[in-house]
């Protein structure tokens, strides 16, 4: 990681970070330098082409969280145009793929602990204090297409073909890994099937067609829901607290609800300050009982 060579308007990217009021981006890459990776570390060979290290990659995806960015392409897009992301990249680009490989080598690393204790980290570096927190949340498009989801008659059909060719796989294939590979391929369509139907009991105790109810095989969790722009695609609900400093202090996805969210999403305030906020500003979106018994 080198960042000498990078001069924006004729001055180091640094001093540029630092006149432009981005000088937190240098803070937040020095309390990186002292969190302990070794276990990212020892995931890495230490032959072959050598990999992007990862505390660049952390440093990339906690800045984009930071700017409510959460895609895995709108964090590629912020390594080739913010200067920020620059800094923090040292001018490598790491693209969405090289990203989302990162995320899933170490997604036993990357637990709600590690991001609680590294929030923490900051909080005490930086001498923050319970104030003013918001909850907001938002919906992210799932990587599953509207396409690939389906009802659950079409799911039936195809697991049923998956679970037939599975079991013949395992009479007549010695090749272990292939009966393997055939046996997950047959459980994730069941899974599906066992999804799409929990979902359409859950419609019908509410009064509502069932059977319109969609699945996307190989992202369950996902839901159909209104995106920003009004279409419908299978998305996620993400939603979060965000203390008066601007810093993000927890972050809780839920396929479909946030309301949910917010009793959790206090408790990793109250772990990372050592109490809740002072104060707690939702918008109406967030007006129920069940909202406000919380905060009782």
């Amino acid at each position: 990681r080198k960042v000498e060579g990078l001069f924006p308007s004729g001055t180091s990217l640094p001093v540029y970070l630092g006149n432009a009021g981005m000088g937190w981006v240098l803070r937040m890459w020095e309390l990186l330098e002292r969190v302990d990776l070794s276990a990212f570390t020892s995931r890495y060979a230490g032959t072959g082409r050598h990999p992007y290290h990862p505390r660049m990659m952390l440093g990339l995806i906690l800045y984009g969280i930071l700017q409510k960015k959460w895609s895995l392409r709108e964090l590629e897009r912020m390594a080739a145009i913010d200067v920020a992301a620059w800094y923090i990249c040292g001018g490598w680009r790491p693209d969405h793929s090289t990203i989302g490989r990162f995320v899933l080598r170490h997604e036993e690393e990357l637990t709600e602990d590690f991001f609680g204790k590294l929030t923490t980290t900051i909080v005490n570096d930086l001498h923050l204090k319970p104030d003013e927190a918001v909850i907001d949340g938002t919906v992210v498009q799932a990587a599953g297409s509207r396409l690939s989801a389906l009802r659950l008659e079409a799911l039936q059909r195809v697991a049923d073909k998956t679970r037939k060719k599975a079991e013949e796989k395992e009479r007549h294939d010695d090749d272990k890994a292939a009966v393997q590979a055939a046996q997950a391929k047959a459980a994730m369509w069941q899974n599906a099937v066992a999804v799409s139907l929990q979902r359409q009991q859950k419609r019908k105790a509410r009064g509502r067609d069932g059977s319109t109810v969609v699945v996307v095989p190989h992202e369950p969790e996902a839901v159909n829901q209104k995106q920003k722009n009004g279409s419908m695609r299978p998305s996620y609900k993400p939603s979060f607290i965000i203390h008066s400093s601007g810093l993000v202090a927890g972050i809780v996805v839920d396929p479909s609800s946030e309301s949910i969210a917010v009793e959790p999403l206090l408790k990793q305030h109250r772990q990372i300050f050592g109490a809740a906020p002072v104060c707690t500003m939702l918008d109406a979106g967030y007006f129920s009982a069940s909202v406000l018994t919380t905060f009782v």
